[in-house]
């Protein structure tokens, strides 16, 4: 693929890279909800647990898209972190009836520009490779 066809493209990347860390965390989900479910796991863990799930995600997205666009990891991967943080937390926000915790928010899309940009730069790495 050309970088023309790459620069046209980018949206579709970021779509399919965030559909894919989106897809991720609902499949960790579900197998935690299972052991969780199924073992005498202490509940208080679910937090840390969620948390973890969060960073994979946002790593396998932020990995996925540069690995595809190929260029300027930093800036690419930091904004898929950041559209990745939206999504779920647009999504959350229905979930919770309209409950924000502003601090929370603004740690959680730092965390995701950081882990982003960090996850971004490993992809170009690898797509140099």
């Amino acid at each position: 693929m050309s970088k023309q066809d790459i620069k046209e493209n980018i949206p579709i990347i970021y779509l399919k890279s965030i559909i894919r860390g989106i897809i991720l965390s609902i499949v960790l989900l579900l197998i935690t909800a299972v052991v969780f479910h199924y073992s005498n796991l202490d509940p208080k863990h679910i937090d840390t647990v969620t948390f973890i799930i969060t960073v994979l995600s946002i790593v396998y997205a932020a990995l996925y898209g540069c690995f595809k666009i190929k260029t300027k990891g930093y800036f690419h991967g930091g904004i898929i972190g950041i559209l990745y943080m939206v999504v779920v937390g647009m999504v959350s926000l229905f979930v919770q009836k309209g409950n924000i915790h502003f601090k929370g928010l603004v740690i959680m899309l730092i965390m995701s520009l950081a882990i982003g940009i960090f996850s971004g730069l490993i992809g170009i790495i690898l797509a140099d490779r």
